[in-house]
């Protein structure tokens, strides 16, 4: 068996996450339960939690496909899935998450760039807010069930995409039972919470920078 069918039958077709920034330490592999930060209310629980463990705070994970061996292709296409805990910070009026898939210390240029983002049950176009950051071109639009799709074109080297959505933060409860904070070492909280509402002010923030970005967009 040669190196590329040894390739194609043992690792093709797999992927794997490994931390990678651990100070002193080789790359690992990530396990969510154990190397997770745990969801706390406050940075002081945080800044208790990083005592004696440099460098995890700010873990950097490597992400990685292998496909099979491929000495010339004109594009290749990956469809990625996966769930994110601990994104969103739940306010009297919203929950909120702010996402970034692709950031400017990307090396690989994206011909296209797609993804859908779908909310909990009884949340429509009516009650949620998204805004795609992208200085490229790009496009959004509501689904039938209030999903958010959008596709931004050309992301070149060095050229970020982020999402920031929020919505009625009503739909938003433990379906666990307690349980969820406890799948992390030491246990944190189901969710980041703040007593204060959020959306007005979020509206207003980007409101501001569409029109700090249109302003640059004139100068150049």
């Amino acid at each position: 068996m040669n190196g590329d069918e040894a390739w194609n039958s043992h690792y093709a077709k797999h992927w794997y996450v490994v931390a990678t920034n651990r100070i002193g330490t080789e790359a690992y592999v990530y396990q969510p339960g154990k190397d997770g930060i745990p969801i706390y209310q406050t940075w002081d629980e945080y800044q208790d939690y990083d005592q004696g463990i440099s460098g995890r705070k700010m873990q950097l994970l490597e992400i990685g496909w292998n496909i099979p061996a491929t000495t010339k292709a004109k594009s290749l296409k990956l469809e990625v899935t996966m769930t994110l805990v601990g994104a969103t910070t739940l306010y009297s009026d919203v929950a909120k998450f702010q996402w970034e898939p692709v950031s400017e210390l990307n090396e690989t240029p994206i011909g296209k760039v797609t993804g859908t983002v779908r909310f909990p049950n009884g949340i429509t176009a009516s009650n949620s807010w998204a805004w795609l950051h992208y200085s490229g071109v790009s496009t959004t639009e509501r689904g039938e069930n209030g999903e958010l799709k959008f596709a931004a074109n050309n992301v070149r080297v060095g050229r970020y995409l982020d999402l920031v959505a929020a919505f009625d933060s009503s739909v938003m409860h433990d379906t666990s039972g307690g349980k969820a904070g406890q799948q992390y070492t030491p246990a944190g909280d189901w969710i980041r919470k703040r007593d204060y509402d959020s959306l007005a002010e979020l509206k207003q923030s980007e409101k501001d920078k569409e029109a700090q970005a249109r302003a640059s967009n004139v100068t150049q």
